[in-house]
């Protein structure tokens, strides 16, 4: 019993002898320093209007108590996304172009294991303004330019010879997408910064053709035409559609069976869905890859319709000829229920419409528009659907005008023009400034314009 009794006290007294240093070790844990996060933006002047932030921890964090501590000068609202100790912050609509903004991560935003940060955390950058990027000599030498209206500056940024077929922007305004004919007779996709350095294949395709190429709004996926079976690998009369995945660089077509077409593609801004033009089944084509329905949208013009900026509407435009006579009929369709509904239907059978296109806010819609009974012109048009009313843009109808662009922030549009019937005149790029209802001329030779943000 004595030594029972004698063991009993050696390890009662180890355990007095641990339980402080455990308590000693917690303490120091919880009262250790939360290294400050990196921002891959501090102190740039030339981050995109539409930019994700990353900020990177060092640990994990409770999401809710930062996400809370998160502001900016000037205020703007933001979504937040989570992969591990990375946090992605988007604007919910744009930086301002521009500006010089303050990012504000304050004091009390804490750990996964409950220490907080205690002092403020502040990085700043500057906003760039937006660049518009069109066809410049499309008629005769097609090269990707580039203007900066701020800089008053205008330059082609590919030089190719003249071998460019299409183009597209990065969502950010990194990078653009370009196709361009090869040596083979066929056409292949590059990718281009910016600046215009920095060329990269992105898709070798030798003797068959490639066009259409899309980037997705994550800038992880991109979409693009090809006149080869995805059934045989055999080249082809017909187009169908391919993905690449730019991480891997693994290219799959959408639908393997060799039987469904596909031109134009053009990615919802959520990314979970495309749509894409089949000439076979004369419609457009949405694919949902979270596996919901997908639908066929009937339409005798190709088209890429126009996605709303929630991604749960649809846009397109069908044409119909009466008596000889053509005229448009617009559709909207709820993503969610498939249901489609006919827009401006007072005004069925009396105009014909070009490409419509959603304002970032969701609010408006833009498209070129000719009133059959009062000339043979488009002009552009704006519409708002939940108050009813239109609004006209331009007026003289001794032009054509079509491909609108919505600026980011929603505050111009970017459209191409050109005089009807006029000898040896070539389209303009023109930009209609939305605040002070001015137009401004970018160049009077050159077609589908773009904005790079």
């Amino acid at each position: 019993m004595k030594t029972s009794s004698h063991f009993t006290k050696i390890i009662a007294g180890l355990v007095l002898l641990i339980i402080p240093g455990i308590i000693v070790v917690i303490f120091i844990g919880r009262t250790r320093p939360l290294a400050a996060p990196t921002f891959d933006k501090a102190g740039s002047k030339d981050v995109s209007m539409t930019a994700g932030l990353t900020l990177i921890f060092s640990e994990e964090m409770d999401s809710k108590s930062v996400e809370s501590r998160i502001t900016s000068t000037p205020p703007l609202p933001f979504l937040f996304t989570w992969e591990g100790r990375k946090l992605i912050l988007t604007p919910k609509l744009t930086f301002p172009p521009g500006a010089n903004v303050t990012l504000i991560l304050s004091v009390g935003a804490k750990s996964a294991d409950g220490r907080y940060y205690s002092e403020d955390h502040k990085w700043s950058f500057q906003v760039r303004s937006p660049r518009i990027i069109y066809l410049g000599e499309a008629t005769t030498s097609p090269e990707v330019w580039i203007s900066e209206p701020e800089k008053m500056l205008v330059r082609p940024i590919s030089r190719t010879g003249g071998k460019i077929t299409g183009f597209s922007p990065f969502p950010d305004g990194s990078a653009i997408l370009i196709t361009k004919k090869n040596d083979q007779g066929g056409s292949d996709i590059y990718s281009l910064l910016a600046d215009g350095t920095g060329e990269q294949i992105v898709v070798n395709c030798g003797k068959d053709t490639c066009r259409d190429a899309v980037v997705d709004k994550a800038a992880t996926r991109i979409a693009f035409s090809r006149n080869q079976n995805p059934a045989s690998s055999e080249p082809s009369k017909k187009f169908y559609l391919y993905t690449i995945e730019l991480i891997s660089g693994t290219i799959l077509p959408l639908y393997p069976d060799g039987v469904t077409q596909g031109v134009s593609p053009n990615w919802s801004p959520d990314g979970k869905k495309i749509a894409f033009y089949d000439p076979n089944a004369l419609g457009i084509r949405i694919r949902d890859f979270d596996g919901n329905n997908d639908f066929l949208l009937g339409t005798s013009r190709e088209q890429s319709g126009s996605w709303s900026p929630d991604s749960n509407k649809f846009i397109f435009v069908d044409d119909i000829i009466d008596n000889s006579l053509p005229y448009s009929n617009l559709y909207e369709v709820d993503i969610q229920t498939s249901s489609v509904s006919q827009l401006l239907r007072d005004k069925n059978g009396s105009e014909e419409y070009g490409s419509p296109v959603w304002s970032p806010d969701g609010k408006t819609v833009a498209m070129g528009v000719r009133q059959i009974d009062s000339g043979v012109t488009k002009q552009i048009w704006l519409f708002d659907f939940q108050e009813n009313t239109r609004k006209v843009i331009t007026t003289n109808p001794t032009y054509i005008n079509a491909a609108p662009q919505w600026k980011p922030d929603g505050n111009a549009i970017v459209f191409q023009q050109a005089q009807l019937g006029a000898s040896g005149i070539k389209p303009s790029v023109i930009v209609w400034d939305k605040i002070k209802d001015t137009f401004e001329t970018i160049t009077s030779d050159g077609a589908l314009p773009a904005w790079l943000p």
